[in-house]
Formats: C-alpha cells, structure tokens, sequence
C-alpha cells in the first residue's frame, strides 16, 4: 500500500486486528498497532481512530494471550 501512496483507514486496521487475532498471531497483531500508531502520527493527515478500534485491540490482544500490550500505553515517536 505504501508503494502506491495509499493509507488504511480504520475499517482496514480493525479488520486486520480481528483477523490476525482471531488466527493466533501475535506478532501480526503487533504489526497492525505499530502501523495504527503510525498512522495516528502522521504529520499532515493523523488518523483518529474511533473508540471501537480500540476494543478491537484490546480484544486482539486478549485472544492471542497479551492483554497486558493492549493497556501499554504508546512509545514516543
């Protein structure tokens, strides 16, 4: 996506949450938070990730056995 100057929106990072969560996969889980924290930094256009993104998260990181990420708070960039 990054390649052809797209962005994902909220829609696309809760689905892969869900999806990578539901799948047990634990490093995928912390790739897609990494990308939504990048995303929500990005210096002309932040996306504002709704409160459901976060419970999506959270939830994310309860299936796959990391609860305790979903409450670390973000590092600075």
């Amino acid at each position: 996506m990054r390649d052809l100057d797209l962005r994902p929106n909220n829609g696309c990072l809760e689905a892969s949450l869900r999806v990578c969560s539901k799948a047990k996969q634990p490093a995928m889980v912390d790739a897609v938070w990494n990308v939504l924290r990048a995303e929500m930094r990005h210096p002309l256009s932040p996306l504002k990730p709704e409160l459901r993104t976060y419970n999506t998260l959270i939830k994310g990181y309860s299936r796959v056995g990391q609860l305790e990420q979903g409450y670390a708070p973000a590092a600075a960039p």
